[in-house]
């Protein structure tokens, strides 16, 4: 069970909203800077992201030949705890394969690489890339501390 002390859970909700509550710590979006990004997710993982992820943007969907949706894609501007929130759903949620985070521009472009092993997240930058299983970056939080990093 997670205790969340009252005054920090309050403060939280009246300033700037719950992202998460992560091992007793209440991660706030005041956490966090806004980012630009793009989101690639196979249809399947559609309503995990929508679910998880708090953002200003839009939602496209790429077609196949029949015009059946392949994956849908959310792009806008979000603020890095609601962006590490919504990784770390999804992240759970894939049955094959990792996430893959291309921070080498000015927006940060995600997607799912099957080839991964799964629940890997990598962080390409301009100065290399970065590789962590999951039980390396277990919380929100840890994951806020990854992303910031690397941008």
């Amino acid at each position: 069970m997670v205790s969340v002390n009252r005054r920090d859970l309050f403060t939280a909700l009246l300033v700037g909203g719950i992202v998460a509550l992560d091992g007793g710590r209440v991660v706030s979006a005041l956490d966090g800077e806004q980012i630009r990004f793009e989101m690639r997710v196979p249809t399947v993982h559609r309503e995990t992201v929508e679910s998880s992820l708090t953002y200003q943007g839009t939602i496209h969907e790429e077609q196949d030949t029949k015009g059946l949706p392949l994956v849908f894609i959310f792009a806008g501007a979000v603020l890095i705890p609601y962006l590490a929130n919504a990784l770390i759903s999804l992240r759970d949620k894939i049955e094959r394969g990792g996430v893959v985070i291309d921070a080498r521009d000015t927006t940060v472009k995600i997607q799912i690489d099957k080839a991964l092993n799964r629940g890997v997240m990598v962080v390409v930058t301009n100065d290399g890339v970065e590789i962590r299983e999951k039980d390396d970056l277990p919380t929100v939080k840890d994951l806020i501390e990854f992303i910031k990093a690397a941008l």
